[in-house]
């Protein structure tokens, strides 16, 4: 039914959309580390330990900014106690007219009006590209665990 894609949907694209992050970040930081002052370095693969390492509260900051960016979009997007128990279902769904994947985030006015066929061309390029960047990340993950040294293996030497 539309409420389950809906829901599919919206995992979808914050899962590309990390997974786009995540894509981008493991070949920067193989060359560029401008946070922890220097102290953390080598392979990608190898760095959650060193962070773990040095800063321990690093993960309790970034596990609750994710908690906060999932309470942001469970507050915009999802329907309440109330109108779930209302509707005679367990499990809450998507309200209706909410646009799965829309924090209302956008400070460089990138996003184009909603509901435009421009609107839905953009969202479909960015499935497109979050589920690629979902298998480059998963690939490049097991060939730093295969292969080693990292995942640019010299791309970026020269810089």
């Amino acid at each position: 039914d539309d409420a389950t894609i809906q829901k599919y949907r919206e995992a979808e694209l914050k899962h590309g959309r990390v997974a786009m992050l995540a894509t981008l970040g493991i070949l920067v930081q193989e060359v560029f580390h401008p946070l922890f002052g220097g102290r953390i370095s080598g392979p990608a693969i190898f760095e959650f330990q060193q962070v773990d390492n040095i800063y321990p509260l690093f993960w309790v900051i970034a596990l609750s900014t994710v908690a906060a960016v999932e309470g942001l979009s469970i507050t915009k997007g999802w329907e309440t106690i109330a109108e779930t128990r209302a509707a005679g279902r367990d499990v809450a769904s998507l309200k209706e007219g909410y646009v799965a994947g829309d924090l209302g985030f956008d400070p460089l006015g990138l996003c184009p009006p909603l509901g435009s066929e421009e609107f839905y061309t953009m969202r479909t390029k960015e499935l497109n590209h979050g589920r690629l960047a979902m298998i480059g990340i998963a690939g490049m993950i097991v060939q730093e665990l295969i292969l080693g040294p990292g995942a640019d293996h010299g791309i970026f030497a020269k810089f």
